[in-house]
């Protein structure tokens, strides 16, 4: 079985990152790909559709240029072999026109409704523009997907490390408290029953296994706080990367000092000389 999957609108191949489907036709599209044919609309998985009157029709459409049929149309004007003019299921008798009957007119619109509509002319796409180069993209995406899983195993390592930890140490307070409870019992110095001694240690239990919870999931936000800043630092460290070899023009690093105005207000409405990149730099 081949694992590679293709996009259906520019033919390369996707992602798990960058990836839309399978649709319902088992088609896939790269997430810049899947726009509506006709207009290019962006596309979600709730808003696409399909070409219903052509099964061989894999492309996707926007709600407002899917190729629907005309139901309520009726077909073209012809003539018969005696040479009457027949339109719109109407014709002569005796020189009267007769109106078609109801059931003519729902054969009619039933026929219109199974025919395939007009087809939208095709365009021809040469699919996502990337600014990114989009291999060194899916590397860096995939790495940090690799770290995120780690993350993830650690986070629950620890979690079986804690819980282990916890439950030694709660059984262990609990048999020492049972200890002397007997001690006291047996010397008749017991002041209280058994059942509110354990009614105690569960309350216990809960409040410390309830600040352990708490404690955990503080951690366990922070390091994922950090993790989450650090990928976004380098993605968008790649991406600058790519602008400043896609892009002649050197912009400042920090904004200019403010100063008044070189020109009046009526020469900004009058003329767009004032906004050329030359007054900029």
């Amino acid at each position: 079985m081949n694992s590679k999957q293709h996009c259906n609108r520019c033919g390369k191949q996707v992602y798990p990152t960058d990836k839309v489907g399978p649709l319902k036709d088992s088609t896939f599209f790269h997430q810049g790909c899947f726009k509506c044919y006709i207009c290019g609309t962006r596309l979600a998985l709730k808003t696409y559709c399909n070409n219903r009157n052509d099964i061989n029709d894999k492309e996707v459409y926007c709600s407002n240029h899917v190729p629907i049929a005309g139901p309520h149309d009726l077909p073209m004007a012809s003539t018969n072999g005696s040479g009457k003019h027949l339109e719109n299921n109407n014709h002569v008798k005796n020189g009267n026109w007769i109106d078609a009957g109801l059931s003519d007119m729902k054969i009619a619109h039933a026929m219109k409704a199974t025919q395939v509509a007009r087809p939208y002319p095709k365009i021809s796409h040469e699919g996502a523009k990337y600014v990114v180069d989009y291999d060194a993209q899916t590397r860096l995406e995939l790495l940090h997907r690799k770290d995120e899983d780690e993350l993830y195993e650690e986070f629950q390592d620890k979690r079986n490390r804690e819980a282990e930890q916890f439950e030694k140490e709660n059984t262990e307070e609990w048999e020492r408290a049972l200890a002397e409870f007997a001690k006291k019992y047996e010397k008749g110095q017991a002041n209280m029953k058994k059942d509110d001694l354990i009614r105690q240690l569960t309350i216990k239990r809960e409040k410390k296994l309830e600040t352990l919870h708490t404690k955990r999931k503080e951690r366990e936000r922070h390091q994922t706080a950090e993790l989450v800043d650090r990928q976004a630092k380098e993605m968008l460290e790649l991406f600058k990367a790519s602008r400043s070899e896609y892009s002649n023009l050197q912009y400042p690093s920090t904004p200019p000092p403010p100063v008044p105005p070189s020109c009046s207000k009526r020469e900004i409405y009058t003329t767009t000389d004032y906004f050329s990149v030359s007054n900029f730099f």
